[in-house]
């Protein structure tokens, strides 16, 4: 007799059942005040920390989800802002999403040295591999993303 006798076998993965794995990814809902900004980077540096994910990389996305949250929050009328950290094989991609209606296509402009404000697409695109925004016609919202490496 079989020392198996009478054990459930265990069955062999589907082929559908090997594909790879989708990326890790976080979902973080924020109330769209002040506040909201520390707890957004604070969220960031957690999450990339937990990846692994280089200091440069972490450093650079707590800037960046900085200056996004804040846009949102001031730029828009909205209740809640959405925060998607997606990891990309060396670095991450930032998404944050307002309720807004968009933005108009702007180009990155050097501000006044006198102006409190208006440096926020400047330093996104220096530190941003990519960035760009996803209309609100194609989601519910404003999205602007930015992706983050080393």
């Amino acid at each position: 007799m079989s020392p198996l006798h009478g054990t459930t076998r265990i069955p062999q993965p589907r082929r559908a059942d090997r594909r790879p794995p989708s990326p890790p990814g976080e979902r973080i809902d924020l109330p769209a005040v002040a506040t909201s900004v520390a707890a957004a980077r604070s969220r960031v540096r957690a999450r990339l920390h937990h990846w692994g994910l280089p200091e440069s990389v972490t450093d650079t996305a707590q800037l960046v989800v900085s200056e996004l949250v804040t846009n949102a929050i001031l730029h828009t009328r909205s209740d809640r802002v959405v925060c998607w950290l997606v990891a990309q094989s060396s670095g991450v991609r930032i998404e944050v999403t307002d309720q807004g209606h968009g933005m108009a296509p702007r180009v990155p402009r050097q501000a006044s040295s006198e102006a409190e404000g208006g440096r926020g697409l400047v330093l996104l695109d220096s530190l941003a591999v990519r960035w760009g925004v996803i209309p609100p016609g194609h989601v519910s919202g404003c999205t602007v993303w930015a992706e983050i490496r080393p």
